[in-house]
């Protein structure tokens, strides 16, 4: 397969440092993808206001809303022109409500790195923990071996396991256990916003601003407790 093929170039010790990098790889793609998307909406919605504007002093100057000054002379019945005003409104508190509930950079940012951190929790974990697995040999010879790499001895001076052995106690540290360690705070310091939120959830409603005051909080860290009860959030 393409693993025996490259296995000089794809070490263990390189996969390693693949798998353990691979949320940092993910959250730098994810925020790269997010400013971009916001970037080009945030462009978009120059133009539109800069040609609306145009268009408005176009028609306040009797011109055809190009600058050209052709006077346009429209005839409307009253209706028409309480429709006109009607639908004017009705776009008008449609953007309103749609900038209204619009949800900020952050929060989709926070969402999306703990979608990306939950995901690959697992997997880091498993193989941080796999540089300190050692086994002894059977029978046994008062070595032991890695369990992930059982011909690379542990312990030894310059050995695989004691180049990787410093940066996995890291990951183990700031990841493994620092990742739960920072949910738990957010869960007990937002204890009652969580509480809140899970029931509106379970009436249905509370997905936008106008019903949820912490419909923001709920687009950042919702993911972490939506699936369950409000009174077993943890």
């Amino acid at each position: 397969g393409p693993e025996c093929a490259f296995r000089s170039f794809f070490t263990y010790e390189m996969k390693w440092w693949l798998k353990v990098l691979m949320p940092f790889v993910a959250i730098t793609i994810a925020t790269v993808s997010i400013l971009t998307v916001s970037g080009l909406h945030f462009l978009c919605s120059c133009g539109g206001k800069k040609r609306a504007s145009r268009k408005k002093q176009g028609e306040k100057g009797g011109g055809d809303g190009n600058g050209n000054g052709i006077t346009i002379i429209k005839k409307s019945s009253r209706d028409d022109q309480l429709n006109m005003i009607r639908e004017y409104q009705e776009k008008k508190e449609h953007k309103k409500n749609r900038d209204k509930n619009r949800v900020p950079m952050w929060a989709t940012m926070s969402s999306t790195f703990l979608t990306i951190v939950v995901f690959v929790y697992l997997i880091i974990t498993r193989t941080a923990v796999g540089v300190f697995n050692c086994q002894q040999t059977k029978p046994k010879s008062g070595r032991t071996y890695m369990a992930d790499k059982p011909l690379e001895e542990c312990w030894v001076e310059g050995g695989l396991q004691s180049r990787l052995i410093i940066p996995a106690a890291c990951v183990l540290i700031f990841y493994c256990i620092g990742f739960p360690i920072l949910i738990f705070i957010v869960y007990y310091c937002n204890r009652k916003k969580i509480f809140d939120d899970q029931m509106l959830r379970a009436r249905g409603t509370g997905d936008d601003k106008n019903t949820n005051s912490d419909y923001l909080f709920r687009k950042s860290f919702s993911k972490l407790y939506f699936m369950f009860k409000p009174s077993f959030y943890w």
